[in-house]
C-alpha cells in the first residue's frame, strides 16, 4: 500500500493486449482461468484411462484380443464397471465403428457386450457401424460424420489401417490420423483405434499410419496373448496423463469375457501355481509326517526331480517363504516338516479317514 492507494495485484501478468488477425484464434491465453485436469472416462485401481479430447491406440498381433479390449471398455461404459475397469461417467454414450468383420459377427459381439453389461436399456446408448463394404476414403468420411453427428463419449474404431488406401503412404497416413485426432478434440470424446503390429518388428504399430498414430496418441496399449493361452494381457505402453496397471481377461464361450487367472492378477496367479507345485513336491518329500534335516531334504528333492542341489536349496527357501514347510531347531540342526494348511491338510485328513 502506498499512502491510501491500494495496489491492484489482480492485473499483474494479465494487462496485455491480444493481437488481432486470423492466427489469433489459436492463441492460448494462459491467464484465462484455471483448467481442470483432463477428464478420463474409465479408471483402473483409481487411475484414469481413456482421456477425453484425445486419440488413443491399442496395438498387437493378430488374434491377441485387441478388439476384445474395446468390447471390455464398451461393456464397462454400459454397466458402470466390468472386470476391474470402472466408468467415471454415468450414462455414457458409445460409438462402435468396425471396418473388418462381417455384420453377423459384429452383431453377436455387440449383443454379448450388452448382455455382459446387464444393460437394462438393451444397448440404447451404443451405436454400431459396419464400414467394411466402403472404400477407405468413404470409411473415413462416414466415421467422421458419425462421430460429429452423434457426439459420443467413447468411440471404438476397430480397424485404423482400413481408413487408408496405403497405410505406408506418409502423407495419407498423416491426414487420416490428424482427422481422427481433431474430431476427438472437437467433440470431446475419447477415441480408441485398433491397429496390428508389424510382421517383422512385432512391437511397432503397422505402417506409417501406425507410427504417426503412436506419436499423436494420448495413450498407447499393447495386447499380448501367449500361444495356447486363453488369457489376454493389456499393458499401457505410453500415456501423457498417468500410468495404469495391466488389465487381463479370459476368453469365454460366445465372445464372452471372463476374469483372468481366476480373478487374480498375473503375478498372483503365478504365485498360486508355484504354491501348488511346491505343495505337491514337498508333500512327496515329507510324506507320512517325515522330519528331515536340510541335507536330507535336499537329497530327497534331488532324487525326486533329478535336479541340482542348488535348485533343491532354492525350492526349500521358496517353500519356507510361502508357508508350505515348517522348520525347527533341534540342537545344532534344523529339521523341516510339512506345514499342513488349507487344502493340503484337508486332503491328508481325508486320506487318513480312508485308511481307517
Amino acid at each position: 500500500m502506498t499512502g491510501d492507494k491500494l495496489i491492484d495485484f489482480t492485473r499483474w501478468g494479465r494487462d496485455h493486449v491480444l493481437p488481432s488477425g486470423g492466427y489469433t484464434a489459436f492463441l492460448v491465453d494462459i491467464w484465462a482461468g484455471d483448467e481442470s485436469e483432463t477428464e478420463c472416462l474409465f479408471e483402473r485401481e483409481g487411475r484414469g484411462l481413456m482421456a477425453c479430447n484425445n486419440l488413443h491406440l491399442v496395438k498387437g498381433r493378430e488374434k491377441t484380443g485387441k478388439s476384445a479390449f474395446g468390447v471390455l471398455l464398451i461393456t464397462a461404459a454400459l454397466s458402470g464397471a466390468f472386470l476391474d475397469v470402472q466408468a467415471r461417467k454415468e450414462e455414457m454414450r458409445v460409438l462402435w465403428i468396425d471396418t473388418e468383420q462381417d455384420v453377423g459377427t459384429l452383431k453377436q459381439k455387440a449383443r454379448k457386450a450388452v448382455e455382459m453389461a446387464q444393460d437394462e436399456e438393451k444397448g440404447a446408448r451404443v451405436s454400431v457401424y459396419s464400414l467394411k463394404s466402403l472404400n477407405p476414403a468413404e470409411r473415413l468420411k462416414a466415421g467422421l460424420d458419425a462421430i460429429n453427428g452423434e457426439r459420443p463419449d467413447f468411440v471404438f474404431l476397430d480397424g485404423l489401417a482400413d481408413l487408408c488406401v496405403d497405410f505406408n503412404d506418409q502423407k495419407e497416413s498423416k491426414q487420416v490420423v490428424d482427422a481422427l485426432a481433431n474430431v476427438a478434440e472437437n467433440t470431446g470424446c475419447a477415441l480408441l483405434a485398433v491397429i496390428h503390429t508389424n510382421k517383422t518388428d512385432k512391437s511397432e504399430a503397422r505402417g506409417h499410419v501406425g507410427a504417426i498414430a503412436q506419436q499423436k496418441a494420448g495413450e498407447v496399449y499393447e495386447v499380448k496373448r501367449e500361444m495356447g493361452c486363453n488369457v489376454a494381457d493389456v499393458k499401457q505402453m505410453l500415456s501423457r496423463f498417468g500410468s495404469v496397471p495391466d488389465i487381463s481377461f479370459e476368453f469365454g464361450e460366445g465372445f464372452a469375457l471372463l476374469p483372468a487367472y481366476g480373478g487374480l492378477t498375473k503375478q498372483e496367479d503365478a504365485r498360486r501355481k508355484k504354491q501348488e507345485e511346491l505343495r505337491g513336491l514337498f508333500g512327496k518329500a515329507l510324506a507320512g509326517g517325515a522330519r528331515l534335516g536340510a541335507a536330507e531334504l535336499k537329497q530327497k528333492l534331488m532324487e525326486l526331480e533329478g535336479k541340482s542341489g542348488r535348485w533343491a536349496m532354492d525350492e526349500i527357501k521358496r517353500a519356507w517363504d510361502m508357508g508350505i514347510i515348517d522348520r525347527a531347531q533341534t540342537g545344532r540342526n534344523v529339521v523341516y516338516s510339512l506345514l499342513l494348511t488349507g487344502g493340503l491338510a484337508d486332503a491328508n485328513c481325508c486320506n487318513d479317514e480312508a485308511e481307517k
